[in-house]
């Protein structure tokens, strides 16, 4: 009896084992997102002085522009995709031998 639930076990046991990896790699990810940086600014002054003969007039203009880098993001779920694609592999092979019947 106790053979035959040996394979549901380990079935069970591997099944866990991926998700608490999965877990840590989402984790791991998510600090990566939070550590790198995620947005640029970069900021541009202008001074423009027209002088009159009896007015002086001075124009000041500032642009800032914000630019957010989405490249990272963007690695780093294609990481865990792949990540997760390797582990659904590893599951698909170990399966049939796990499951085989002992009879």
């Amino acid at each position: 009896m106790l053979l035959l639930l040996l394979p549901l076990l380990l079935l069970k046991l591997l099944l866990l084992l991926i998700q608490q990896q999965q877990k840590q790699q989402l984790l791991l990810l998510l600090v990566l997102l939070l550590l790198l940086p995620t947005t640029t600014t970069t900021t541009t002054s202008t001074t423009t002085t027209t002088t009159t003969t009896t007015t002086t007039t001075t124009t000041s203009t500032t642009t800032t522009t914000t630019t957010t880098t989405t490249t990272t993001t963007i690695l780093l779920l294609l990481l865990l995709l792949r990540l997760l694609q390797l582990q659904l592999l590893l599951i698909l092979l170990i399966l049939p031998t796990i499951t085989t019947n002992y009879y």
